[in-house]
């Protein structure tokens, strides 16, 4: 039998892909005649690791708590609401949730002990996340379009941390986290986070040694109040030495 003419593969195909559109269009090439790399596909929120997770839950919190300070403050500044009893009172709750906010996710050691025995929802992630969405509630009642922008980003906020743990693999049965678990568990404190960062800029960490020499130098009262300051604070509750023998 006489075979017919073999067809020639067009340039979007290849002989193992006998199913490819001949009419699709071939990626053009590059500079240099060299294909052209596609970007490669970005991550859903349930493939991100659990530390990058905790480390965008701690970054939307803390920018999240000076948005809550800063638009409770801009309010009177730019004369947007009138001063009174009830606009007072929201906006100094405002700050109060947001500086609570901010604390708490600098995981400051001095400080959060104290958080913990009086705000101890906050160190939940069902707990934070409510918290979160209460303060978004109370940002909008001030009834102004500062704060319903500030009041809309903090309900946005509330609602990730919601939809993250519904979706990430971390929340799930057998998984590393659940809803009552302590979000701050394993992480690195404030103080740790800036020992690091002077560790890898020691121009900044001279620099710093410096100008807090020249403050001491000219300030010798207020050096010797921070340096009694400092070791009261370093020392337990009930006057033992922090070095047990």
């Amino acid at each position: 039998a006489r075979r017919g003419p073999r067809s020639r593969a067009s340039p979007g195909m290849s002989e193992n892909n006998v199913f490819a559109d001949p009419d699709a269009p071939t990626p053009a090439p590059a500079a240099g005649g060299t294909p052209a790399q596609t970007a490669p596909p970005r991550r859903s929120l349930s493939q991100w690791s659990d530390g990058s997770l905790l480390r965008c839950f701690r970054l939307l919190n803390l920018m999240n708590g000076v948005l809550l300070i800063t638009g409770a403050i801009l309010v009177f500044i730019a004369g947007i609401v009138t001063p009174s009893f009830a606009s007072v009172t929201v906006a100094a709750y405002e700050c109060a949730f947001g500086l609570m906010m901010f604390c708490v996710e600098l995981n400051i050691a001095n400080i959060q002990p104290k958080l913990r025995e009086n705000c101890g929802f906050l160190f939940t992630f069902l707990g934070r996340a409510l918290f979160v969405l209460f303060a978004g509630t109370i940002t909008i009642a001030m009834d102004s379009w500062i704060s319903w922008i500030v009041g809309g980003i903090t309900l946005a906020n509330a609602v990730f941390n919601g939809y993250a743990m519904c979706v990430h693999p971390a929340f799930k049965k057998g998984g590393r986290f659940h809803a009552h678990a302590d979000p701050f568990k394993g992480m690195s404190t404030g103080e740790q986070e800036v020992a690091a960062y002077l560790r890898k800029n020691p121009d900044v960490a001279v620099r710093v040694g410096s100008t807090a020499a020249k403050v001491a130098a000219s300030n010798p009262d207020l050096a010797r109040d921070a340096m009694r300051g400092a070791a009261a604070a370093s020392t337990p509750a009930g006057g033992a030495s922090p070095h047990p023998a």
